[in-house]
């Protein structure tokens, strides 16, 4: 049993030893606030509320609420998100092309 209680034995990996023996029991690290959606949604909800814990007791639910949030931001804020998203993608397209081209000259 573990001490943390974000720790959840299904969202780990269990890495196989190197000579392809039985796994083992140590859990190949990953952090529940690894992805950017994580750390966005923990800075929303406040202190104490354990979103996870919610989204593993009622996933229809919270899916639905999701869909509704998302449906009401859209339409209210729809125009502004696609101009911002369209202009955080382009910049990411600029910004890798760049990189291809300076290792394409540089190589």
């Amino acid at each position: 049993m573990h001490d943390d209680p974000l720790y959840d034995d299904d969202l780990f990996d269990h890495a196989d030893g190197a000579d392809g023996a039985a796994a083992t029991d140590e859990p190949v690290t990953r952090s529940f606030a690894s992805t950017r959606a994580d750390q966005w949604v923990d800075e929303l909800m406040p202190d104490g509320f354990d979103w996870r814990h919610v989204v593993e007791t009622y996933p229809r639910a919270s899916l639905a609420a999701a869909a509704l949030g998302g449906l009401v931001i859209g339409r209210a804020h729809g125009a502004g998100l696609l101009t911002g998203l369209s202009g955080y993608f382009v910049g990411e397209v600029t910004r890798n092309l760049k990189d291809i081209v300076e290792d394409i000259t540089s190589g």
